[in-house]
């Protein structure tokens, strides 16, 4: 494809003009060896109906090209800013906030953005950030960060903000995020220890998932707490989990510490005991209309009777409670091993032990 958006012979070229005016054209990659973005056009209904915008939801037909970071820059910080807020959805992982996410899409004027690639992509350099290994400087970081954020905040019409939820390991950037946008709020989903453990050991494709973040969270760990005695290839796969669970934990109190009120901490096994109410609640954080019958409205949508990730498929909270019983059972030796990794660790380090005193 043309490495210029403006070329006959790139597809984006009818689409260009309107970058800023709306969220036709999606960054779905930033690749900092070629200084580049990849776009791909994005239908109505597109985002909304997309349960990952990693590559996963786009085909081979989708119009899409290469556009030299630069001239990108240049676009959208030539044009006015979006009227619309972008707020964010942070969480652990496996904790229920696709769901989340698919509930404030019914009340329709969201528009959402789930697991954008360029995301992790801009949270792998930010792991760089002022270190001589970095191929960008901390200012071109920020700068990058300044432009995903716009394009990331355009809505369609109608829309009252854009809420984007991020993939799990990459609310290690949200500091950054929220401190880019002091109006922005946010969510963080996690869930307690325990059924933790159970539901990433129940799946096998969640415990696949676990072993690709594990390097580095292993990393976010060292910087929270210094050197971990034990070696990532040698914990089990229940341990794997455990510094899952605590990476993102601690992940979650630094982003509390920086966001204050403006982040809604949601514990899923409340969220769902008491749908209803935990939707007024976020209702009310992010600022969107509608306030009891609302929420009751979005928590009888046909978005809980449907797995979230694969709307497909039918699910249900009876049917996560059965496998989470199952898990229990089938892996309590490793269930037992991640719990005690973590008393381990809570016992030589204060920011672990903090974590487990705190309602």
């Amino acid at each position: 494809m043309s490495s210029d958006a403006g070329s006959g012979r790139n597809p984006l070229q009818r689409f260009w003009p309107g970058l800023m005016t709306g969220p036709e054209l999606h960054l779905h990659r930033f690749d900092v060896i070629q200084q580049a973005g990849l776009f791909v056009q994005m239908p109505e209904g597109a985002y909304r109906s997309a349960s990952f915008l990693d590559g996963r939801s786009f085909s081979a037909s989708s119009p899409a090209g290469w556009v030299p970071f630069k001239t990108v820059q240049g676009a959208v910080l030539s044009a006015a800013p979006p009227a619309t807020p972008l707020h964010f959805i942070f969480h652990m992982g496996h904790t229920g906030s696709t769901l989340f996410s698919r509930l404030l899409d019914e009340s329709g004027v969201v528009q959402p953005l789930r697991e954008p690639l360029a995301l992790r992509e801009l949270a792998t350099l930010n792991d760089k950030r002022g270190e001589a290994s970095s191929l960008m400087s901390a200012e071109d970081i920020d700068a990058c960060a300044e432009v995903m954020l716009r394009l990331w905040a355009r809505c369609r019409p109608g829309r009252r903000c854009a809420i984007l939820k991020a993939t799990s390991s990459a609310a290690r950037v949200g500091e950054m995020l929220i401190s880019m946008r002091p109006k922005a709020q946010a969510a963080y989903l996690s869930m307690a220890r325990e059924p933790y453990l159970a539901v990433n050991l129940g799946g096998p494709a969640n415990i696949i998932d676990v072993r690709g973040h594990a390097e580095e969270r292993m990393n976010r760990l060292h910087r929270f707490l210094g050197p971990i005695q034990d070696p990532l290839h040698a914990l089990s796969s229940g341990e794997l989990v455990a510094l899952g669970w605590l990476a993102e934990s601690l992940t979650r109190r630094s982003l509390k510490a920086t966001a204050g009120t403006r982040l809604m901490e949601i514990d899923f096994d409340e969220f769902l005991s008491d749908i209803p109410a935990g939707l007024l609640e976020a209702l009310a954080h992010f600022d969107l209309p509608g306030g009891k019958e609302e929420a009751a409205r979005l928590a009888n949508s046909s978005a809980l009777g449907r797995y979230a990730k694969a709307p497909e498929h039918t699910y249900s909270s009876q049917l996560r409670a059965d496998v989470i019983r199952q898990s229990m059972r089938q892996h309590r030796a490793e269930i037992a091993r991640g719990m005690a990794w973590l008393d381990k660790l809570a016992n030589t380090h204060d920011k672990v032990a903090a974590l487990f005193s705190t309602p």
